[in-house]
């Protein structure tokens, strides 16, 4: 069974938190880790889409990731909805002119926590948001593959499904839904019921931190090099407001006796002055 297929059953079957999923018309294609790529595809697939109402688009990636990597995903298959609808919207707009303004006005959009971008069509506005199998089975979110969703905003609110989706997320996420966050973070139980983190020692000067699923996954993110991951790194308990599947690295040094660490960064961080004799 393909993975559209998959999709597609699962809507069709009412495994959807939203009411709405189970009788909409899909119109889906899937898209690699490389959106870009697939621009005609989805120029295709998005041009069938807005030739009526009722209907839902569904973009389905051809792996499922982890959360880092289906956030960035999320993302970019998202902008290139964009220039995909501007070019609709605009056909006498140059290609080189869409893809500016999205990267020039778009893309920092996609991590303000003040200004959220949304897509339209024909001057009708859409509704986007990515589901995962990485959310708990019972999240409004969750899907049997990574995809992005997009619906007609009108069409979900006609549907009556606003209420009930945002009881389901109030239940499993803790939070009313409104549909502005492409993706979600996942929920606290879930982050520490899947994932796992460790912190050892990465180069002598420098503490490294991997959050992941398994051993496995955080040895391959610190590097295949690091032969020395089980005797060196111990687990240790999640902290959250640090990103999976993301490597963090962090000064230690050792001065007369006494310990010192800094912040955690991202990748590799400078290393520190030397210690004066």
């Amino acid at each position: 069974m393909t993975r559209t297929t998959t999709i597609a059953r699962y809507f069709q079957a009412g495994e959807s938190v939203c009411p709405f999923a189970k009788t909409c018309p899909l119109e889906l294609v899937a898209v690699s880790a490389n959106p870009r790529a697939d621009r005609a595809a989805l120029l295709r697939t998005v041009t069938a889409f807005a030739t009526a109402h009722g209907n839902a688009l569904v973009l389905v990636a051809r792996v499922d990731k982890g959360f880092a990597a289906t956030a960035t995903w999320a993302a970019e298959t998202f902008l290139e909805l964009m220039i995909c609808c501007l070019q609709i919207d605009h056909p006498t707009l140059a290609v080189a002119e869409a893809e500016q303004h999205v990267e020039q006005v778009i893309r920092p959009t996609l991590s303000s926590s003040v200004i959220r971008p949304h897509l339209a069509l024909h001057g009708a506005a859409l509704m986007t948001i990515c589901m995962s199998p990485l959310y708990p089975a019972t999240h409004p979110r969750h899907a049997p593959h990574t995809i992005l969703v997009t619906t007609w905003s009108a069409d979900v609110g006609a549907a009556g499904s606003i209420p009930k989706v945002r009881e389901a997320m109030a239940k499993e996420h803790g939070a009313v839904y409104d549909a502005n966050e492409l993706v979600l973070p996942l929920p606290t139980a879930a982050r520490s019921r899947k994932l796992k983190m460790w912190v050892g020692n990465f180069d002598g000067l420098r503490q490294g931190l991997v959050i992941a699923t398994n051993k496995e996954s955080a040895r391959k993110i610190v590097g295949t090099g690091r032969t020395d991951f089980d005797g060196h790194w111990s687990e240790q308990p999640v902290d959250p407001t640090l990103e999976p599947e993301v490597f963090y690295t962090r000064t230690f040094t050792r001065n007369g006796g006494q310990s010192g660490s800094g912040p955690w960064q991202r990748g590799r961080c400078p290393l520190p002055p030397k210690e004066k004799s």
